[in-house]
């Protein structure tokens, strides 16, 4: 279990998020690049001072409400239920993932992906990427955790083709959203091409049949 947090440091979790949610539907209602840095802090009645103590930039914030609320989204969305047949659960999972991607949308996608590579980049390199760690109050991201749940239960039930290991299931899980998260922001449509990405039921479907046992 995690240590129980000071009263401080919740206040500072709830401004936290509060800029956080705040900054992302103005990006969504305005554009990213209408949206300042001062907008943002005005419209929460808060001083540049709370916003840089957490994140370095626009770029940094939206990183963090990409993974965070991705993270939020897919705990709302599921429950890991060994009751439930395992093919249900990875879909369930895999539609949680799809589902955040449209809502939060293209662009903020986009660019949380690029702050995700820059904070990677910058820890290589030494420097203080502590906004892009997982938030105070977790120890365990919960799409982290549902992947590890369900490649342990596969595995433990040798569900997956060619007895494949839970470490590689997992990867192949990640790797799924991440490569279809990328198709997607590459993806130009033909005109009248409805842009069904980067997860659609069929795309998950089928790949549900290349990994699980029949």
């Amino acid at each position: 279990m995690g240590q129980s947090l000071t009263p401080r440091q919740i206040r500072s979790l709830q401004n936290i998020d509060r800029l956080v949610k705040t900054a992302i539907t103005m990006f969504q209602q305005q554009g990213y690049d209408a949206v300042t840095i001062d907008d943002i802090c005005a419209e929460c009645g808060m001083s540049k001072g709370v916003f840089y103590y957490r994140f370095r930039s626009k770029e940094d914030l939206v990183a963090y409400a990409h993974k965070n609320f991705c993270d939020d989204h897919v705990s709302q969305q599921m429950k890991y239920d060994e009751s439930q047949p395992l093919r249900t659960q990875l879909k369930d999972y895999l539609t949680a993932q799809f589902d955040f991607s449209k809502a939060f949308g293209k662009l903020l996608i986009a660019r949380g992906l690029q702050g995700m590579f820059s904070a990677y980049h910058q820890k290589l390199t030494g420097d203080d990427v502590s906004w892009s760690e997982e938030r105070d109050d977790k120890e365990e991201s919960y799409s982290s955790y549902m992947v590890r749940r369900l490649s342990a239960r596969g595995a433990r039930e040798k569900a997956f083709r060619g007895g494949m290991s839970e470490m590689e299931a997992a990867a192949l899980l990640r790797s799924f959203v991440f490569g279809n998260r990328m198709m997607w922001l590459f993806h130009e449509p033909e005109p009248g091409e409805c842009e069904d990405f980067p997860l659609s039921e069929r795309q998950i479907d089928l790949f549900l049949d290349m990994l699980l046992q029949q």
